[in-house]
């Protein structure tokens, strides 16, 4: 019986090991980088760490995929006429946000409760 070339026995093992290391490297705790370095707390983000839109400011804004200067004031623009945003939507309503552009960056931002309740 002939053996195999050490080539095809390796491959299989060094893909086993690295399938296991994946598999079995613990997942990083919500709020910490993979690192172990706690995930930076910005006032305008929200409680799950994505950017709160009524918080934001301008050069906050321009972070997300698809703003840049031009929108993100026509964002904070909007804000301070009609008030804070409501729900993500809400901003189709402001000039030169399409459906487009909100859905490249719908999933990094959130609208927080500016009004919370403190009990009193």
């Amino acid at each position: 019986m002939k053996k195999p070339p050490l080539h095809q026995l390796i491959i299989p093992l060094l893909t086993a090991a690295f399938a296991a290391a994946v598999l079995l490297a613990p997942e990083p705790e919500p709020g910490v980088h993979a690192a172990g370095e706690p995930v930076p707390d910005f006032a305008w983000q929200g409680e799950d760490g994505r950017m709160d839109i009524n918080a934001a400011g301008a050069a906050e804004l321009e972070l997300l995929p698809g703003i840049g200067p031009a929108k993100a004031e026509a964002i904070v623009s909007f804000r301070e006429e009609y008030g804070d945003f409501t729900g993500e939507y809400q901003l189709l309503a402001v000039p030169g946000i399409g459906t487009d552009t909100l859905e490249s960056f719908i999933d990094f931002i959130c609208v927080e409760d500016s009004n919370e309740d403190t009990g009193s």
